[in-house]
């Protein structure tokens, strides 16, 4: 199961029918992701496998919640970056601990990236879940 904020975001993009119309809401997203500072854009920040350079920072707020900042040189990156960003940040850890790779992959997100980008996507959880861990 996911977060609610996280499923909302899921369940918009399963509702979008075609591939174009998939782009253009990580295309949309991209534009709201909270961005990482120059100073946080480094070796241990960057994501591995990503088809572009990308970097995402993960934080405790003073509650215990989770943050996520982002950035990346390809706007479609940047997109799947907002993607987990904007539906994972105000989550408390365990609740982000609960979500397994085959959850993520059976939920769809995936759908319609090309495999390089689909690899970025994946190694991009998967920093943000060692992060939070």
């Amino acid at each position: 199961m996911f977060p609610p904020s996280f499923q909302l975001l899921i369940s918009e993009y399963q509702a979008l029918d075609t591939p174009r119309e998939r782009f253009q809401f990580l295309l949309e997203l991209s534009e709201s992701l909270p961005p990482v500072l120059p100073e946080q854009k480094i070796e241990k920040n960057t994501i591995k496998g990503c088809a572009s350079k990308a970097w995402v920072f993960v934080q405790k707020d003073s509650h215990g919640k989770i943050q996520i900042f982002g950035d990346a040189e390809a706007q479609i990156s940047k997109g799947m970056l907002a993607f987990f960003a904007l539906g994972l940040s105000g989550c408390f850890p365990e609740e982000i601990l609960k979500i397994t790779d085959t959850e993520l992959e059976k939920s769809g997100v995936f759908t319609s990236l090309s495999p390089s980008r689909s690899n970025g996507a994946l190694s991009t959880w998967r920093m943000i879940f060692h992060a939070v861990q």
